[in-house]
């Protein structure tokens, strides 16, 4: 399978982009976003560029459908590379080879569907909710099939990463010169893992349903909610299960930068032995099953039910913080400007 060229470019890091550059006082995802929007045309920029207060900011999703914002279809290769970069502020390495190969699939799932034109891997789009350069709370998205990223500046310091959806499918491609590739492979083996160490007393607790649901139960909500919390209490995992948890939940910190991340791991420190563990589902390799992690914030939601257990899906998310909610809530009630 021959991949798009600029998709080729892009993973080899060849794209270059000659563009003024805004001022250093700003933060590095501004000053990359910034540098980004000031390539864009009139046109592109009318796309891309939103209120920071509208609703739009809030409408995310991961189905394959068109975005509002300016897809990477639609820019040129100097401009797509700038895209790139401003994910790369804010993602891992880790991170934005994930979010590649959740693209490349795109690829795989056009050769296979026979639909060239709706699976496409320019398909991504970009938004930008406010002014990066104006010092005032500003927001970017990053968002396209089986990928939603969301960020949220205030001060100019990333104060929100969340929510974060990673989905792939095939979850295991099964042909071609891919073969093998598992974007969420980690994510899967990790769970089953641990479901799998519980004793009976333990797996009482965690099991909440043999039939795993068909999609992560929150799904494209723009506020987490869920109407139960069952589910296995971390203090109650023995020490291997605790260090098998703990590399579970940290592969979901990891798709992001270690300095952006830090504020994920402060709240996930408040409320560490409250965490529960749920699972859904049968627990043997090939059987349709979801898992989730829940705290009084953090939610961690995963499933792999469809197309015969070979589609997943994965969001990282907060029942409060999502899209900056209660971090906006403080800095407004504290007399900062809306």
């Amino acid at each position: 399978m021959k991949l798009p060229a600029f998709l080729l470019l892009l993973l080899a890091g060849l794209v270059t982009a000659q563009t003024a550059a805004p001022p250093a006082a700003l933060s590095e995802t501004a000053i990359a976003a910034t540098t980004w929007a000031n390539t864009l045309t009139e046109e592109q920029r009318k796309k891309s560029h939103f209120e920071f207060n509208d609703e739009e900011r809030q409408n995310w999703h991961f189905v394959p459908k068109i975005r509002a914002g300016l897809s990477l279809g639609e820019m040129t290769a100097g401009q797509r590379s700038l895209a790139f970069k401003i994910l790369k502020t804010t993602l891992s390495e880790e991170g934005l080879k994930q979010s590649k190969e959740v693209m490349m699939l795109e690829s795989v799932l056009a050769e296979t569907d026979k639909r060239p034109g709706f699976r496409d891997p320019k398909k991504y789009y970009v938004a930008i909710f406010g002014n990066p350069a104006s010092g005032d709370p500003w927001g970017w998205r990053f968002e396209g099939h089986h990928l939603s990223l969301n960020f949220c500046s205030i001060d100019n310091a990333i104060v929100s990463l969340t929510p974060a959806f990673v989905g792939t499918n095939p979850a295991t491609v099964q042909t071609g010169p891919h073969k093998g590739l598992r974007p969420l492979g980690k994510e899967e083996d990790l769970g089953r893992q641990l479901v799998k160490s519980l004793n009976d007393e333990q797996r009482e607790k965690a099991i909440f349903n043999t039939k795993a649901p068909q999609e992560i139960i929150t799904a494209e909500e723009s506020q987490a909610r869920l109407d139960s919390k069952e589910g296995l209490a971390v203090n109650e995992l023995n020490a291997e299960q605790k260090k098998i948890f703990d590399e579970l939940v940290s592969l979901y910190f990891e798709r992001f930068d270690e300095e952006k991340v830090t504020i994920l791991r402060k709240q996930l420190a408040t409320e560490k032995d409250s965490l529960l563990f749920a699972w859904a589902g049968g627990t043997e390799l090939g059987e349709p099953h979801y898992y989730r992690v829940i705290g009084k914030e953090l939610l961690i939601e995963y499933d792999n039910t469809q197309n015969d257990a070979n589609h997943a899906h994965s969001v990282l998310r907060y029942f409060n913080g999502d899209f900056a909610r209660d971090v906006l809530k403080e800095h407004y009630e504290h007399g900062h400007k809306h």
